[in-house]
């Protein structure tokens, strides 16, 4: 891809068309060391060649008209195959890939042969003895590491005979890789129903209704059933995205919510089951408001009945009546886990009258920011 005079790499992981009719691109971005300065502040790794690339998690939908070239990225085998075959590289000059960024901006070994398409590369069968290059070939940087072996080593022990404690641990990530098929198969295939938490600033800690209509591995792409996409206001469609499932969640402040929590989650019809106005003052709550389910905690009962329920992703406040309500639950190894009342924490939040704060429900209020009463850390000591 081109940006002015600099290119960027990516690896196509998907084409496929919207609903619109364009043609889309799924794409996975490399980083190149020169943009270690838009990518975390960090300073090249030591020993590294001058056409290394970095893979990472960070994945996006494009145009296809937005692709440019096809680029070449090879692992240390094949690249220091490449750089003594005499190969011109005017005509490849191909990109080296053996660490891979994660969310953290660390940098952890790779095996680039685990993405689609590698061995179909062209250059591979320039530089090979053979016109085609298996992917079992082991990257340079995996087999040195004796500590790291790449997939195609673990499998290459495993059926020659790596001792006991290699088959009992690969049974044990085979069973692990089952179960996880399983559930992915059960609640996460296309046309299911699920609930995508926002984890992005100005909307943290909201559960949005969507409906899956891909999958990839633990990779689902999902259409938000209440959002259209704020581009198409002749022909508005809603909003689609792909997710990782087993994504990791931000802990809350306040320490309710469970660890090991997932991003999305089958659609919550527990919560139907009982009666909203069984809530209380300390009741873990989602609030219904600006399409999505926001999770809080109710922290004062007015004299009409009506519940004060804070915010703690957002340090924010709000109004609700009953029906704006339900029960929280927290989805965990399978099944629905609710929450019991936390009065102590709700005693020690500020209500609305405390924070001097209009006293107005939803429907009342003319724009999303004037009903989101703001708060100060709150004191929890």
């Amino acid at each position: 891809m081109v940006e002015g005079s600099k290119r960027y790499v990516a690896h196509v992981e998907e084409l496929y068309k919207d609903n619109h009719g364009n043609n889309k691109a799924l794409i996975r971005w490399f980083h190149k060391l020169d943009e270690y300065e838009y990518v975390g502040q960090l300073p090249p790794p030591p020993g590294v060649d001058r056409r290394e690339i970095l893979c990472s998690n960070h994945l996006q939908d494009v145009h296809v008209e937005c692709l440019d070239v096809v680029a070449a990225v090879l692992n240390s085998h094949h690249f220091d195959k490449f750089q003594t075959s005499g190969v011109e590289t005017s005509i490849w000059d191909p990109y080296l890939c053996c660490r891979m960024m994660n969310s953290d901006d660390n940098l952890n070994v790779f095996g680039i042969t685990e993405l689609k398409g590698y061995s179909e590369q062209e250059v591979l069968a320039i530089i090979s003895n053979t016109s085609s290059v298996s992917a079992h070939h082991s990257d340079a940087s995996s087999s040195s590491n004796n500590n790291n072996p790449s997939s195609s080593d673990r499998a290459r022990k495993t059926k020659h005979g790596g001792g006991d404690s290699d088959a009992t641990n690969n049974n044990t990530c085979d069973q692990q890789s089952t179960a996880v098929e399983q559930i992915m198969q059960q609640y996460f295939s296309p046309g299911c129903l699920v609930e995508c938490l926002s984890q992005d600033s100005g909307i943290t800690g909201c559960w949005y209704r969507c409906s899956v209509i891909k999958r990839r591995n633990d990779r689902i792409r999902v259409r938000y059933l209440d959002i259209n996409d704020p581009g198409q206001n002749q022909n508005p469609a809603n909003i689609e995205e792909w997710i990782t499932v087993t994504g990791p969640v931000k802990p809350d402040e306040l320490g309710i919510r469970l660890p090991g929590r997932l991003r999305v989650r089958p659609q919550n019809n527990e919560a139907r089951s009982r009666s909203p106005s069984a809530i209380g003052l300390g009741a873990i709550v989602d609030a219904w408001m600006y399409d999505g389910w926001w999770e809080g905690i109710v922290v004062k009962v007015d004299h009409l009945g009506r519940l004060q329920v804070y915010f703690p992703a957002e340090k924010k406040i709000a109004l609700f009546p009953w029906d704006h309500l339900r029960h929280s639950f927290e989805w965990i190894d399978d099944e629905w886990k609710p929450f019991d009342e936390r009065r102590d924490i709700a005693r020690r939040l500020p209500t609305g009258v405390e924070l001097g704060a209009d006293q107005a429900l939803p429907h009342e209020f003319r724009a999303r920011s004037e009903m989101l009463t703001p708060i100060l850390h709150p004191s929890m000591a």
